[in-house]
């Protein structure tokens, strides 16, 4: 079989849909299918998925490309799955999802996340897990300890704790199994060891954990049975894939060398730099080299990015017809409508307008929130800048927000740096076809697959009079968090 024959499976669990791409050994799209699903908000600060919505979506997309004339499926040569994350799944010894899945956005675990800092702190947490973890209420660990603490009945049941990815590589292979980085809440991220009484206090075995592999890793086959539904042959191998965000980061090339700013947008943003020496942060999240198996990652997620312009679309029945202002207006919007994550950590904080004036209207309003979010991004970005001593001059923008032509340039007038768009936009199918390409030995390393499957497609250069009010328009941002983090509480 000739090397650009072999085709890859991408598959992202996303918070709103299950996508997947075929693509080939040089990292052109050649086909992508996608199948939608719901959120339920049951209580204050709970957002839960049902985790069979996600299988349902997966064989959706998996027929879709079964059944097309343009894939010849013999010629698969492996797949890659991926997903939101931090994403609780607890499934009983027949693979049954004992209860939904608490998501990333779920912050109903703030009282347990307290618990844990009181209990164990960021030093005993990174000898236990061998990084320092941002302890939130999002945070896997924390949301863990509440299953345990309100629902013992589901924590007594539970044979394997999953994220969503993990779900899914079961319902495909009959194997459990995940990745060193997705489940760094519960082993030791270097070694793989369980730490006993660290599970014992969460109110769990240590054999909820899934066995580790690398990201890209053979961890299993496609079974006779799905193959019959979908039309992918069985046999195929399943590399144990990675979160979403590492994914996307994957996708947008930054893995081939130190040095390179990264920005994956999607629901929330994921916003880094690479580089030689691993180090670490307390408001941002480190994937070490010896991870990846090149560079370090040193990063954070925000809360709503994409988020916040689909709720401003939502909220005011736009259907998307709305314009855009060329004009800066001096309207500062804080994106925090879900809280907020990296670099503040803050599940209380909400979102806010700043600024208005009886002259502002729609296309002033929606250029806030396309602001806001950079703002977000560019605060992000300099705190790992200040850890690692590293300034970019570029930043490679991958996921769906990169579609967006006045975004990317309100982007690269906001961080005053050069924004660099990628020619897959759907960065983490991308990422998990990366992945089963390594994994299948078609590529050498991380660095190489980087280099090869990830492309550039379009820059956009930062205009000198915007990035000058945009850095005081930048100032007030964090300002107003500041001044106004004491009342969020309240709200």
């Amino acid at each position: 079989m000739k090397k650009n024959e072999q085709l890859f499976i991408g598959i992202d669990i996303g918070t709103s849909s299950c996508k997947a791409s075929v693509f080939n050994i040089e990292g052109d799209q050649i086909k992508k299918f996608s199948s939608s699903y719901g959120i339920s908000r049951p209580n204050q600060n709970w957002v839960e998925q049902n985790p069979e919505d996600y299988w349902t979506a997966t064989l959706n997309v998996l027929k879709n490309i079964g059944s097309s004339d343009d894939i010849n499926c013999n010629k698969i040569k492996g797949i890659g799955v991926v997903g939101q994350t931090p994403t609780e799944i607890f499934v009983d010894k027949s693979g049954i999802p004992l209860r939904n899945a608490m998501i990333w956005q779920d912050v109903r675990a703030q009282e347990e996340a307290n618990i844990l800092k009181k209990e164990f702190g960021q030093k005993k947490l990174k000898d236990i897990l061998g990084i320092p973890i941002p302890i939130s209420a999002s945070w896997s660990a924390s949301k863990i300890l509440w299953v345990s603490q309100n629902e013992p009945d589901i924590a007594k049941k539970t044979y394997k704790i999953l994220q969503p990815k993990d779900f899914i590589n079961y319902k495909l292979t009959g194997e459990y199994f995940s990745d060193n980085w997705t489940s760094k809440s519960l082993a030791h991220l270097k070694n793989g060891n369980i730490n006993k009484e660290y599970l014992k206090f969460l109110g769990f075995s240590p054999n909820v954990v899934p066995n580790q592999y690398k990201p890209f890793e053979v961890a299993g086959y496609i079974k006779n049975g799905i193959s019959q539904k979908t039309g992918i042959p069985s046999g195929v191998p399943v590399v144990s894939g990675w979160s979403d965000a590492a994914a996307a980061m994957l996708a947008s090339g930054a893995f081939f060398e130190s040095g390179i700013a990264f920005n994956c947008t999607g629901t929330s943003e994921i916003v880094g730099i690479t580089g030689n020496e691993t180090k670490f942060s307390q408001e941002l999240m480190t994937i070490p080299d010896y991870a990846i198996g090149s560079v370090m990652s040193l990063y954070g997620p925000t809360q709503s990015g994409g988020g916040s312009l689909v709720w401003y679309n939502d909220a005011f029945d736009l259907n998307w017809d709305f314009k855009i202002s060329q004009n800066i207006e001096n309207i500062i919007f804080l994106p925090y409508l879900e809280g907020e994550r990296a670099p503040i950590w803050d599940p209380d904080a909400k979102g806010v307008f700043v600024g208005i004036k009886t002259k502002h209207n729609q296309s002033n309003f929606a250029r806030a929130v396309l602001e806001g979010v950079a703002f977000s991004v560019r605060h992000v970005l300099e705190n790992a800048m200040d850890v690692t001593g590293i300034e970019p001059d570029r930043i490679r923008l991958t996921g769906g927000g990169s579609k967006n032509r006045v975004w990317n340039q309100i982007r690269a007038d906001v961080l005053g740096i050069t924004v660099e768009t990628l020619v897959v936009d759907d960065s983490s199918t991308l990422g998990a076809a990366m992945l089963a390409a390594l994994g299948t030995e078609c590529y050498e390393n991380m660095s190489e697959v980087s280099l090869k499957m990830a492309k550039i497609k379009e820059k956009f250069k930062p205009r000198d009079e915007y990035n000058k009010k945009y850095n005081h328009l930048y100032s007030l941002y964090k300002e107003v968090y500041k001044n106004l983090s004491s009342l969020f509480p309240k709200f």
